[in-house]
């Protein structure tokens, strides 16, 4: 029996190398992911100055 294309071949001749890939480009997938939620949270996050308004000090680095 001769596979009928590349990808056949690769997943009946070497298993271990397509789970591999496989589980590569999903935690790829995962990691773009999370990084794009972190990136939108943070875009559209906000803090109200009124939050600070009863710290006794308030630490901050010089705007440029």
């Amino acid at each position: 029996m001769v596979p009928k294309g590349l990808a056949r071949a690769a997943v009946r001749f070497k298993q271990a190398a397509f789970v591999g890939t496989f589980v590569a480009l999903m935690m790829a997938a995962m990691i773009v992911s999370a990084r794009g939620i972190l990136l939108e949270t943070g875009v559209r996050a906000g803090v109200p100055p009124q939050r600070y308004a009863s710290a006794p000090v308030v630490a901050a680095t010089p705007s440029s």
